[in-house]
């Protein structure tokens, strides 16, 4: 059964911005240092907005674009394809993130948590999304 477009994109929009709205109050990474552990995904988000190109670490401004392609899709607008590869080349840019500096220094990151996988699973969701409507609709999947 074909669905619209418009209805694609609105429940594609709904299930991303899902996904990444759980992976802001998710736990980011497990730290050497005690103190951050639980420090969710929204804390990082924004630290990492106003901080992290300092540390060479731009992953937080995926979060601008997909909230900016997320809202576009729930309005029935395309995702654009290259602010989408932008946004996964920046989350995938975040794997190199290795230590959350702090007054005492560096505080290395012994492994990532679960809203650091859920936070790529949005994003990797989005991308392969927008990537493939152009055929899904192609296809007959998609009214346009």
């Amino acid at each position: 059964m074909a669905i619209t477009v418009k209805s694609a994109r609105r429940r594609a929009a709904i299930v991303i911005l899902g996904i990444w709205g759980v992976s802001l109050v998710l736990p980011v990474a497990i730290f050497e240092k005690s103190g951050y552990e639980n420090m969710p995904g929204a804390g990082v988000a924004v630290i990492g907005l106003f901080f992290g190109w300092m540390i060479l670490q731009f992953g937080a401004f995926a979060n601008l674009i997909v909230i900016g392609v997320g809202l576009a899709l729930a309005f029935g607008r395309r995702a654009p394809i290259s602010l989408v590869v932008i946004a996964e080349a920046l989350a995938v840019w975040s794997f190199t993130w290795s230590d959350f500096p702090s007054d005492a220094g560096s505080n290395f990151i012994q492994h990532f948590a679960s809203g650091f996988y859920v936070w790529q699973l949005a994003i990797l969701l989005l991308t392969i999304y927008a990537l493939t409507e152009k055929h899904l609709i192609a296809r007959g999947q998609f009214i346009a």
